[in-house]
């Protein structure tokens, strides 16, 4: 099917180039990169961290029982995965994912160390 597809030619109208919409300024490639590097260990490493101690810390402080610490776990990943959607929702109607991006990787990075 591929191979019987007719591609639109390379060659672009100059008419039609400067209808299409422009950029107000060159991507931060660079801030982008680091961003989701960042946002992308913190965010692994955060989650790991807490499905390791959290149903440890569940027994010992909140004196519960361990197939009750457990669930905690399930707990904390469908409150993620909402707040993924949440955050989707939220990029798509108010926020630029760039500016999200950096913020969610300094929160992330700044966070654990206080």
């Amino acid at each position: 099917m591929l191979l019987k597809s007719k591609f639109p030619s390379q060659l672009v109208d100059a008419s039609v180039a400067n209808e299409l919409p422009q950029m107000n300024s060159k991507p931060l490639v660079w801030l982008e990169g680091v961003s989701s590097v960042l946002f992308g260990v913190a965010a692994f490493s955060t989650f790991y961290v807490i499905v390791v101690w959290m149903p440890k810390y569940a027994m010992a402080f909140a004196g519960m029982s361990e197939a009750e610490a457990l669930k905690t776990i399930s707990y904390y990943s469908m409150g993620s995965l909402v707040c993924v959607f949440i955050f989707a929702a939220l990029l798509k109607k108010m926020v630029r994912p760039i500016w999200a991006n950096v913020f969610n990787s300094a929160l992330a990075v700044m966070l654990p160390t206080y």
